[in-house]
């Protein structure tokens, strides 16, 4: 089966299937715990806050101490888990079991974007394992038979949660910059000693009614410029009324018009392959 296919074609086909391999399994774990029966409700019991700031008045720690009632057939169990965002004694909040095999649950965040980072993976995956086989059936036009499915499927995938997210039933929630969250990591010098890198994340903590609750949240949004994020700001970000579940933004209009031109130029792409002009 493999007469006639070089030594550089067969480990691109090997690199292809191991990349293939890593971003399907990233994808399908990150759907997994997007599966209602994964995830389970739990009761606020107790909330602690905490906090530390830096001399510039960044805060260099800001999260919540949370324990947290479940109810495992039948049977009270109480766990203790940290948060970005405050919960109040008595909320409900939704959790998953910790993928890291502890036993312990942490809070459910829905992934309201498509995975990117697998995706891509996946995708170049599929690249470099079809590549040596393009190559052979279609010539000099393999990269146009390899990346016209491509951007057909990126385009629908595009189109395809575009209208998906324009059907939720949103709430439009105003929020106050109370606060900078400031993010840096630490790599190990050649010193042996931990050195802070050069670029930063800044993350604006936000203050905001929940059916009129005061609470503060961490926004998942964040900048290479702190200056974008004032003290005093506002930032409007939004509920699904259906879930409860709290969205940075809605889907826009530029991703419809993305897909649409990325599914126009599969198109073309194809039809340049197979018909004659």
């Amino acid at each position: 089966m493999l007469t006639g296919i070089s030594i550089k074609s067969l480990i691109q086909i090997v690199m292809g299937i191991a990349f293939l391999i890593v971003g399907i399994k990233g994808i399908v774990q990150n759907k997994r715990f997007e599966k209602p029966k994964t995830v389970i409700d739990g009761k606020v019991l107790y909330s602690k806050h905490f906090e530390k700031k830096d001399k510039q008045g960044f805060y260099r720690q800001f999260y919540y101490e949370i324990t947290v009632e479940v109810d495992e057939a039948g049977r009270k169990k109480k766990y203790a888990m940290n948060s970005m965002d405050q919960y109040k004694a008595g909320d409900i909040v939704k959790l998953v079991k910790d993928p890291n095999g502890s036993g312990n649950y942490k809070i459910f965040t829905p992934i309201n974007t498509p995975v990117f980072g697998q995706w891509v993976i996946a995708v170049i995956g599929a690249f470099l394992l079809f590549t040596p086989a393009a190559k052979a059936k279609f010539g000099a036009a393999y990269l146009t038979a390899l990346l016209s499915p491509i951007c057909i499927f990126a385009g629908l995938a595009f189109v395809f949660i575009y209208f998906r997210e324009n059907r939720k039933k949103l709430e439009e929630i105003d929020s106050e910059i109370v606060g900078v969250l400031k993010w840096q990591k630490t790599n190990l010098g050649n010193d042996g000693k931990y050195h802070k890198s050069g670029t930063a994340l800044y993350c604006p903590l936000l203050k905001y009614k929940d059916n009129g609750v005061e609470k503060i949240r961490r926004s998942r949004g964040n900048s290479n410029v702190s200056e974008v994020y004032p003290i005093g700001g506002s930032i409007v970000f939004y509920k699904d009324i259906e879930t409860g579940y709290f969205l940075e933004a809605k889907p826009k209009s530029a991703m419809l018009i993305m897909g649409g031109v990325l599914l126009i130029v599969g198109l073309l792409g194809m039809a340049s392959i197979f018909v004659k002009f």
